[in-house]
């Protein structure tokens, strides 16, 4: 070890997958840390979880990773590599629906921060695989108790429909409530059933978002997202909302066997052509615009909504101690280029900072205006699960049990109500 490169550098870095590629080089971080920590430097440790490195090691390589971690200043890694380095619950690991996750993410970081209290900045890093050719990447994160970031997209969700179906039937595309209520019950009557959701991860819910979206005003959203007072359980926007998904069960507009599906099983079965209506997330329109080749489709908010389930996509961020604010700053200009974001426009994404007219792909001019008529009035919901770390998982596993058939609406509703409630006040961010 070069101790005289230690006493006078001024930051030092480690990186999980160089302290578990050996038998002796965590015992070799470790010491580079200490070195550095005595001598005044700033230390950051990567995470960067290898699984082929760790196999047989895992109980070696956590008490040495934590050790490790416990001298940094700055901890760096994904939800993976928080969970099995360091053992710290958070989101499910696999880069699916980042931006639903966004809260999980920041209660995780929450977790990594109590348990390494030495530490000052804490970041996570975010990437969504959208397909093989395609990902998603960003980052938030923690310094002392602010969040930094910005984001580069946006996305919200839509109603997605299948208009030769709609055609073969003679029904019409709605642009009403009553006509997205009456378009379904003749689908059912002519043996199809009319809307794609998921229950294993978060299609019903979602749908069910929607509904209380619709009707929901600013003082609802506000209460539910901001905590700036109680929720009303008792409302006609949750109470209805819920009776509403139960009904369309019921009535066969969504399919009890939703119960077995994931999210990329309702997507695939879109994309082929087995369901008419399917509301989904903007971040699938660009798989729609490529792989959807048999059929004319069309989009829009859930009619007659006065929100929109939404939200601003994965944040870059220029860490306040960076000592190359300066690369970081053309990163994230880069990002935020006319050509980028441009090219995002075109490509079926939601840009934030692209110039309208150089998008010449119809569709996605439509869904861009679209969202932006939301945005710029403040129509945004958000997502259910960004009030709380634990509803990511725990709303959703109401609605599956709904569509078992296994609880009735009143109940799904009190058992979201208490966990809403467990989760804020864990949270520790509602002044009463």
């Amino acid at each position: 070890m070069n101790t005289h490169l230690l006493e006078i550098n001024r930051a030092i870095g480690g990186a999980g997958g160089v302290a578990a590629v050996g038998e002796h080089t965590a015992t070799e971080v470790l010491a580079a840390l200490k070195a550095a920590k005595k001598n005044g430097a700033i230390t950051s440790f990567d995470l960067n979880y290898r699984e082929s490195f760790w196999k047989g090691r895992e109980a070696e390589l956590r008490a040495a990773f934590t050790e490790i971690a416990s001298l940094a200043d700055i901890l760096i890694g994904n939800e993976e590599d928080f969970q099995l380095s360091l053992g710290i619950e958070g989101p499910e690991a696999g880069g699916k629906d980042l931006a639903a996750k966004i809260e999980g993410f920041k209660g995780m970081i929450a977790r990594v921060k109590q348990a390494f209290p030495n530490a000052h900045m804490f970041a996570t890093t975010l990437r969504e695989v959208v397909s093989a050719n395609e990902h998603l990447w960003g980052a938030i994160l923690l310094d002392g108790d602010t969040w930094y970031g910005m984001t580069s997209y946006a996305e919200f969700q839509r109603v997605y429909y299948n208009k030769d179906l709609f055609a073969k039937y003679n029904i019409k595309i709605p642009t009403t409530y009553d006509e997205f209520v009456d378009a379904c019950q003749k689908f059912v009557d002519a043996g199809v059933t009319p809307i794609a959701a998921d229950a294993q991860e978060y299609g019903v819910m979602w749908l069910w978002w929607q509904l209380v979206s619709k009707n929901a005003d600013s003082k609802f959203i506000d209460n539910w997202q901001l905590y700036r007072g109680d929720v009303d359980w008792n409302s006609k926007v949750l109470t209805n909302s819920v009776k509403t998904i139960n009904e369309w069960l019921d009535k066969g507009f969504i399919s009890r066997n939703a119960t077995g599906m994931k999210a990329e099983d309702t997507t695939q079965a879109f994309i082929k052509g087995e369901y008419p209506i399917y509301q989904t997330g903007t971040w699938n329109q660009g798989r729609f615009v490529k792989q959807i080749k048999s059929f004319d489709w069309d989009a829009a908010v859930m009619p007659e909504s006065n929100y929109a389930v939404g939200c601003a996509g994965n944040l870059l961020v220029i860490p306040e101690k960076s000592h190359h604010k300066d690369l970081s700053a053309k990163f994230i200009d880069y990002v935020l280029s006319d050509d980028v974001q441009n090219f995002l426009g075109n490509a079926g994404g939601i840009p934030v900072a692209a110039d309208t007219s150089k998008i010449t792909d119809a569709k996605s001019k439509a869904m861009i205006e679209e969202y932006d008529s939301y945005a710029k009035d403040g129509k945004l919901s958000y997502y259910p699960d960004y009030a709380a770390s634990n509803l990511t998982d725990a709303v959703p596993a109401e609605f599956q049990e709904l569509v078992n058939g296994t609880k009735k609406p009143a109940d799904v509703l009190k058992n979201i109500h208490e966990k809403y409630d467990t989760g804020v006040e864990d949270m520790g961010v509602k002044n009463n």
